[in-house]
């Protein structure tokens, strides 16, 4: 029987042991962006939402740092027309994500959700030619990486 005690013993410190020592994740530094998606609102407004990661932490920009002005979030606005997606150039919306957050640590990879309200064009009067949208996503870092363009599923107005 102490056989059995010593035996169950030692299985559960070695499950404690690999249970408490969990690896954070790892993430690339270059920013990812998943999950984009238009949340219509009244009228012509909406929020495109998208959540992100990023392995060494440089989104957004302190408020006292001089490239400041740099925009970190592209949306790229698309019309259906015909069966193709046409970008809308007159209507590429950058944003610029403050404050910086950087995690404190050594740990510094991120991952989160970002919400921008944009005002999207209304459709053409008459026969709607371009009635479904959708918004193209990029998250710029502090070091200039891009994240790769990213989709939002369509939606019908």
């Amino acid at each position: 029987m102490s056989q059995w005690v010593k035996i169950s013993f030692v299985l559960c410190t070695v499950g404690i042991l690999f249970s408490t020592c969990s690896k954070d994740p790892s993430y690339p530094i270059i920013p990812g962006v998943t999950d984009a998606r238009i949340v219509t609102k009244s009228g012509n407004l909406a929020d495109v939402v998208f959540n992100f990661t990023d392995g060494d932490g440089d989104i957004g920009w302190p408020t006292n740092d001089s490239l400041r002005a740099q925009k970190d979030v592209i949306l790229k606005y698309q019309q259906l027309q015909n069966g193709v997606w046409v970008d809308q150039s007159d209507f590429e919306y950058e944003f610029q994500l403050t404050p910086s957050l950087t995690p404190i640590g050594q740990d510094k990879f991120l991952e989160g959700e970002v919400s921008v309200e944009i005002a999207y064009p209304p459709p053409p009067p008459g026969p709607v030619v371009g009635d479904t949208i959708r918004f193209g996503v990029i998250l710029k870092d502090r070091a200039a990486h891009a994240s790769m363009l990213v989709y939002s599923p369509q939606k019908v107005l």
